[in-house]
């Protein structure tokens, strides 16, 4: 997992995705599974070759690192993960 976490920060990820997709929990981590449908089906090694990253509002706003759009977007089980994760909505 380190060395797609590795690829996903040199293509942009925010560190907020990051640290989801490496949350061990035995709920359903749909940013993960994003990550694992690209992973399974691209051979890149190399962040320039990644194809553009789009996984839906929730995926999206994670990528981007926006806290509060991601927080507005997750659904219950989403949100229980980034809670897990210490990721509080940031709000102005």
């Amino acid at each position: 997992m380190e060395e797609v976490t590795d690829l996903l920060r040199e293509a942009g990820a925010s560190d907020a995705l990051v640290t989801v997709v490496q949350h061990e929990t035995d709920r359903r981590n749909s940013a993960r599974s994003e990550v694992q449908k690209w992973v399974e089906s691209w051979d890149v090694t190399d962040a320039e070759e990644m194809p553009p990253v789009s996984g839906g509002h929730f995926f999206d706003a994670l990528w981007n690192g926006n806290l509060a759009k991601a927080w507005k977007r997750a659904d219950g089980n989403n949100r229980a993960i980034l809670r897990e994760c210490g990721l509080k909505p940031i709000t102005a």
